[in-house]
Formats: structure tokens, C-alpha cells, sequence
């Protein structure tokens, strides 16, 4: 028995590992020349606040630290998206990220969950979580995050 779940274990993590999604040199040259939108001209911090109000049970508990101000973000969807190694599909905008801490059913705190927010012309377009498993390019930055 106790093989039959290592072998799945092991199986699973070997699976996960080869799902890695990166952008080929081809797009990461195409991320320049895309279309990002206009510069944000909207309270961006409103606007992820809004989208919170929607979605929180208690939204008035939330407690939003936001981590860095927007900037250019391209995102290639990763494998349980329907993306992967092949995808030619890439999502690009102005990104922020923001951790939120609010109350649960019980009124207890969770515990702060980083979010992702992609913006273009000034409109949320996507909004990412801890698990999403797509790669990350920054256009502007020397060094980028490709998860």
C-alpha cells in the first residue's frame, strides 16, 4: 500500500515539474511590440477594492497592503489553463499585485493571499491567484520571473 502512494507521489511531482510554463524567445521578443493598453489613468487601488467588494462575504473587514505600482505584464497561460509549452496565447497589460487579509464565515481573519490584477485600458482583465501556474514577463524589467 505504502508503495502503490509513493509511486503516485512520485508520479504527480514529476508530472507537475515538466508542466512549467515559460515564454519561448520568440514571444519574449514579441512582448515588446504588444499592445498593453494606455497607461493607468484610473485609482487602480479603487478599482481592485471594488472588485473585492463583489466578492468578499465581509468586505469591510478586508485589509489590502499593495505591493508595487503598475507595470507592463505579459502572461502566457499555463498547461491546467489550457496553455502550456505551445500556447500562443499571451495576456498583456499593466500589472499589480496586492495581498488581502479579511474575515472569514466565522469572523476570524484567513490570513493574507497575494493577488495579481492585469489591467488594459484601465479595465480589469485578469485577475490571478497564488495558483495560477502561467509565466510572467516583464518587458521593463532586467530580470524576470518565469514560473
Amino acid at each position: 500500500m505504502m508503495r502503490g502512494i509513493s509511486a503516485a507521489v512520485l508520479v504527480l511531482a514529476v508530472l507537475s515539474g515538466g508542466c512549467a510554463t515559460t515564454l519561448s524567445k520568440e514571444q519574449q521578443a514579441t512582448a515588446k511590440t504588444l499592445d498593453y493598453g494606455g497607461p493607468l489613468t484610473i485609482d487602480y487601488k479603487q478599482a481592485i477594492k471594488d472588485y473585492f467588494n463583489a466578492q468578499l462575504k465581509d468586505p469591510y473587514s478586508a485589509r489590502y497592503e499593495f505591493e508595487n505600482t503598475p507595470g507592463r505584464l505579459v502572461y502566457k497561460p499555463g498547461l491546467w489553463e489550457g496553455g502550456g509549452k505551445y500556447t500562443r496565447i499571451l495576456y498583456s497589460g499593466y500589472y499589480a499585485t496586492v495581498l488581502v487579509n479579511a474575515k472569514n464565515s466565522f469572523g476570524a481573519y484567513i490570513g493574507a493571499v497575494r493577488y495579481g490584477f492585469l489591467f488594459k485600458n484601465n479595465e480589469i482583465i485578469r485577475v490571478f491567484s497564488q495558483a495560477d501556474s502561467g509565466a510572467f514577463y516583464y518587458p521593463d524589467a532586467d530580470k524576470n520571473v518565469l514560473s
